[in-house]
């Protein structure tokens, strides 16, 4: 996905066509962020698009900083006996002192429960900062093992052949797809339910038949996730759930 810098701040951007555009233009949605939207019968070029970003940099900042406010939602402490959401399920967390510096985080799945291995040492947030990490970097470890295969798997079913897959920590996208076959998605997915997981691959894979939300591309996702419209709806209305 391209980058641009807007008043010293990286800041994501889709390009998207639209038949029905008549000018150049931005949105911002919670789902897709930053788009700028081309003509479909208007030759723009990349000097065009970084002109129009720049122009309306306060504009954007503003309102995608709007935008991670209203999907913050939870403020989480990482407390002793406090949850985190797994795969759609909520679990708990449970404090063991750590013998030295190192926190660490892992599944206990016959106990139902997050091991959380802290410092004594740690109190405040620099204890609540460094969880917070240490699950970071858990949720990213079990996206790399888990999203994957199921890419594999529906790649084989459309016949897709399939670049790079990356695990990100994305703002505002679930997922996102290149036109060089590469493949990005969000480690927040391993919140979610497995099922709401494999839609939004089956999301990203449908692009590499058409690289739009058109008509045409959701027909695409309906041939292979038939139930897309209320597992998107589940992602738009839990996604302030989802965080870290």
């Amino acid at each position: 996905m391209p980058t641009i810098s807007l008043n010293g701040q990286p800041v994501e951007y889709l390009v998207r066509q639209s038949g029905r555009a008549k000018y150049l233009s931005l949105r911002i949605d919670s789902q897709r962020g930053l788009q700028v939207v081309t003509p479909k019968r208007v030759r723009v070029t990349q000097a065009d698009i970084d002109a129009l970003l720049k122009s309306r940099a306060d504009w954007i900042l503003k309102h995608l900083t709007r935008m991670d406010n209203a999907t913050a939602g939870i403020t989480r402490d990482y407390a002793d006996g406090s949850s985190m959401p797994y795969l759609g399920d909520d679990i708990p967390l449970q404090h063991i002192p750590a013998a030295g510096e190192r926190i660490s985080v892992r599944l206990d799945s016959k106990k139902g429960v997050f091991i959380v291995r802290v410092p004594d040492a740690l109190r405040g947030q620099s204890r609540t900062d460094a969880i917070r990490e240490a699950f970071g970097k858990w949720y990213s470890k079990q996206a790399r093992e888990h999203i994957p295969p199921i890419v594999e798997h529906w790649a084989q079913q459309m016949n897709l052949t399939i670049g790079a897959i990356r695990i990100k920590d994305q703002r505002t996208r679930w997922g996102s797809a290149s036109s060089k076959n590469n493949l990005n998605f969000n480690r927040r997915l391993m919140m979610a339910p497995p099922t709401v997981i494999e839609y939004v691959v089956i999301h990203e894979l449908c692009h590499f038949f058409e690289m739009n939300h058109s008509p045409r591309y959701w027909a695409h996702v309906a041939t292979h996730c038939p139930d897309y419209k209320r597992l998107r709806k589940w992602l738009k209305t839990n996604s302030a759930a989802l965080q870290l």
